[in-house]
């Protein structure tokens, strides 16, 4: 027999145990939470008493400790603390569940992070970025479907300097009108030559800092 002693940042327990045995595995249960309407959520937990403390300890606890850095006792009705929990995990406070599914990047946020560059027009779009929008209908089916469609994306950038520009531009050229777009500097840092390269000569082209939109 040996003996093992569970501690992490203060004792949890002392237990014995046979050489190259097991107390058992992880294992997923239907367990009540605090989710709006009452419903279970399927979550892990340990069937050993005291693996399931460190378990609980790694995993529940330290999520509770990261929503407890948003000071949450100290917001008002003016500033709240909204808390995105991504993972089963019933940590003990009012919820409410979210599929996945809900949570697919609006379009966006999808075109921003794979060519630093979003534009409204899904005929522009899908010519500037074929590898994302097979065709205009492609681009603007997934509009429609974007869970959230907003006018500025991306916009909770709370430390450093937002890298997210909005900018107007129209294509040279008869009945041309003009159109949205924005960009990520860090991908992309000269938005005017990347439209040029995909659209052709453009007749005019303005941008704007997001942050200074906001007031920031």
């Amino acid at each position: 027999m040996s003996h093992v002693f569970f501690c992490l940042s203060w004792p949890i327990g002392y237990q014995q145990v046979t050489p190259g045995g097991a107390t058992g595995a992880l294992t997923r249960s239907k367990t009540h939470s605090m989710i709006a309407g009452g419903q279970l959520i399927e979550a892990v937990f340990h069937p050993d008493p005291i693996a399931e403390r460190v378990r609980w300890a790694i995993a529940e606890g330290e999520v509770l400790q990261a929503i407890g850095r948003g000071r949450g006792a100290n917001r008002t009705a003016s500033n709240p603390l909204e808390v995105l929990v991504l993972g089963a995990l019933s940590v003990g406070l009012p919820s409410e569940a979210v599929p996945w599914e809900t949570l697919n990047p609006n379009w966006c946020d999808l075109a921003l992070s794979e060519t630093g560059i979003a534009l409204r027009s899904p005929t522009d779009a899908a010519t500037a970025a074929p590898e994302l929008w097979q065709d205009k209908d492609s681009a603007r089916s997934y509009q429609r479907k974007s869970a959230e469609q907003v006018a500025i994306p991306l916009l909770d950038i709370s430390i450093g300097k937002s890298p997210l520009v909005r900018f107007i531009y129209k294509k040279a050229g008869p009945k041309q009108h003009k159109a949205e777009g924005f960009a990520d500097l860090e991908i992309v840092p000269d938005p005017k030559s990347w439209l040029e390269a995909r659209l052709g000569p453009l007749a005019h082209f303005e941008e704007w800092c997001i942050q200074r939109l906001r007031g920031m």
